[in-house]
């Protein structure tokens, strides 16, 4: 079960999707793997390990559609809170992720 405050994250699947599409933004968050989420208490950010093919930077939500907007010229809005809709961000994200690989 993810904590409360990994539901901010985007979950594995869809930061390694980012990855692979170039995301290199700073975050609070990375996964070593599918099943371990590391955020950083000491404020330290991390940058995408291209060498590592099961290591990933885990971005908020917020950054990821902000990223998605500024890369590919849309007009992506931000909603306010992860936890309140969990299984629609995924969802939002799967999609821009989909028009991206197009």
């Amino acid at each position: 079960m993810k904590k409360k405050s990994q539901l901010n994250f985007l979950p594995y699947e869809q930061a390694m999707a980012l990855k692979l599409l170039g995301f290199d933004v700073p975050c609070f968050g990375s996964y070593t793997n599918k099943n371990k989420f590391n955020l950083s208490s000491s404020g330290l950010t991390y940058k995408t390990t291209p060498s590592s093919e099961t290591f990933c930077i885990a971005p908020l939500f917020q950054q990821a559609f902000i990223w998605f907007g500024t890369r590919y010229g849309l007009n992506v809005s931000v909603p306010d809170n992860p936890r309140e809709d969990y299984a629609l961000w995924v969802e939002a994200i799967n999609d821009l992720i989909n028009f991206a690989r197009v």
